[in-house]
């Protein structure tokens, strides 16, 4: 493979440097479309590919799954349950049939006054539902017992396994071994692995889906990750341009549960681990606050044995209630758990915010270009953006020469599926909401408007290059003066209301789109202007009245 992997398909059978096999359940390690339900993934869509063993011992490489004890467990479980609740219900209807056998009709009731008979039916039905679920109770209660005190040990060995040991540190990787186990103590784990790749990770990724349906069907005997240096050390191993950090997966549990409660359940609950992708929207909206709740967490926690009792949030705490004491407890009752989310906060701080900071918070001067998935660190909600004029009318804004070029920024869209947390599925366009201000005549408004998805590009591409861009980085401060005075021009016209006239009548919208020539919702799009020289009125109800699809929609 590209990323360094050997791939053999030799007949003398597996090497003692590592196999790889397809996981067991309890094995896999989930990533973030999987944990979101979203099944949709591509070969681009690397988190897709099925994580790989890279253990020194012997494994079996057709991927025959085993399924343990807990499991079957589990299985009976629901089955149990489900043949409780036929039960109930098909008793419930024999309660039923038993009451209109006993000849207890609607005519019958219609001479009973105050209905004592039915509530005395009714009652004793309840009695008997209720007398039927405490026994089911008590017997499930006893099976429970029962299964625990057989296979307690088995339990807690199945616990270690789903809950590795946390290394407070990060692991970087290449493709291979981001999918990959990492060999040695599979006990433990990494607070943080984080994917370095290029633009030819697409190319990659194909390649390792390949590799792995060869391992599944036996095609290929043998294979291990390739050598990667340890650079987990180096925070500016990726900053030549040509590598970049692509993915993040967080495998800690306190981090991953402190996120849960800040961003109020958009990750969903450990133990999973989720990857991120970039460009890490949800972590980096959350990295200030999460910088301070870790020094108001470190402060409570270093008074825990004080305050055990009595665990609450400091005023400034973005995650109140019962759900935060529990997890500060705990963070009491493990110190390593900080260490964690210290690191973590550690590696944001010094891996993903420097990159969002050169766009956002710039020191020096302002980048030149940009990569298409860093576009969301370009663009914040409150900027406002440029959109050249373009005759070729191929942009997302539809910009002419009477178009709006200034738009505010709401925010950004960054993937087809709005219920998905953002910054968890694979986004596969990009796109802007703004809004620019209109009148109706009587008030001032925002009027919302939606690019077109935004061209995927490889590579880097000049800012000023783009479709739109942000208006630090216009070298002609005119432009927005122009556009103020036009504006000021605008209001005392509308004061006026009435004046001299001398030039062409507008053929296009505030967002280009032709202006429709006729009466009612619809009519045909004016093709060429018309000049006017005389005395004017400025009415709008008149005009909407005239024409109703010249009225903004507030």
């Amino acid at each position: 493979m590209s990323s360094g992997g050997s791939i053999s398909n030799s007949a003398e059978g597996p090497n003692s440097e590592g196999l790889v096999r397809s996981p067991s359940p309890q094995e896999a390690i989930y990533t973030a479309d999987n944990a979101s339900g979203d099944q949709k993934g591509t070969s681009q869509d690397i988190e897709s590919i099925p994580e790989t063993n890279s253990t020194h011992e012997s494994q079996d490489l057709y991927g025959a799954g085993t399924m343990d004890a807990s499991l079957l467990r589990k299985v009976q479980s629901s089955v149990d349950m489900m043949s409780s609740g036929i039960e109930e219900l098909a008793t419930t209807v024999r309660d039923f049939l038993a009451l209109d056998a006993g000849g207890d009709s609607s005519d019958d009731y219609e001479h009973d006054s105050g209905g004592k008979r039915v509530q005395i039916a009714w009652g004793k039905l309840r009695s008997a539902a209720r007398r039927r679920r405490r026994m089911r109770a008590q017997m499930n209660a006893a099976r429970y017992k029962a299964d625990t005190s057989d296979g307690g040990s088995e339990n807690e060995e199945e616990g270690s396994k789903k809950h590795p040991q946390i290394i407070p540190g990060i692991r970087e990787c290449d493709l291979d071994h981001f999918q990959s186990k990492p060999a040695g103590d599979e006990q433990k784990v990494y607070c943080v692995d984080f994917l370095i790749g290029g633009d030819e990770l697409p190319k990659e990724s194909r390649q390792f889906l390949e590799t792995s349906a060869g391992v599944k069907s036996g095609k290929i005997e043998y294979w291990k990750p390739g050598h990667v240096s340890d650079r987990t050390k180096d925070s500016s191993s990726e900053g030549t341009g040509k590598k970049w950090i692509r993915r993040i997966r967080i495998n800690s549990r306190a981090v991953l549960e402190l996120i849960h409660l800040m961003s109020r359940g958009k990750t969903g609950r450990p133990p999973r681990p989720i990857v991120f992708r970039r460009p890490f929207q949800l972590l980096v909206s959350l990295h200030e606050a999460l910088n301070t709740e870790l020094a108001n967490i470190k402060t409570i926690v270093s008074e825990y044995p004080k305050n055990q009792g009595e665990i609450k949030p400091p005023v400034s705490s973005t995650a109140r209630g019962d759900s935060w004491a529990r997890f500060v407890r705990r963070l009491g009752e493990n110190k390593h758990a900080i260490d964690e989310i210290s690191c973590f906060v550690e590696f944001m701080e010094t891996r993903i915010m420097p990159d969002v900071r050169r766009y956002r918070d710039p020191v020096g001067p302002l980048p030149k270009t940009i990569r298409y998935e860093d576009l969301w660190y370009l663009f914040k909600p409150g900027d406002l953006v440029f959109v050249p004029e373009d005759t070729s009318r191929e942009d997302p804004f539809r910009s002419t020469p009477s178009s709006q070029q200034f738009l505010r920024v709401i925010q950004t869209s960054l993937g087809p599926n709005t219920t998905q947390p953002v910054g968890l599925s694979a986004f596969r366009h990009w796109s802007l909401l703004c809004h620019f201000i209109e009148h109706d005549g009587t008030s001032f408004a925002p009027v919302h408007v939606l690019s077109t998805p935004f061209a995927r590009f490889s590579g880097e591409r000049n800012v000023t290059g783009l479709p739109f861009y942000p208006t630090s980085y216009l070298e002609d401060d005119q432009r927005i003066a122009q556009a103020q005075a036009e504006g000021e021009t605008y209001i005392r016209l509308i004061e006026r209301r009435s004046g001299f006239y001398s030039g062409w009548t507008q053929t296009m919208t505030p967002l280009g789109d032709p202006v429709s020539a006729g009466h009612g919702l619809k009519g045909t799009p004016m093709t060429s202007p018309e000049h006017i020289e005389s005395e004017i009125l400025v009415d709008f109800q008149e005009t909407f009245n005239a024409f109703p699809s010249w009225k903004p929609d507030f």
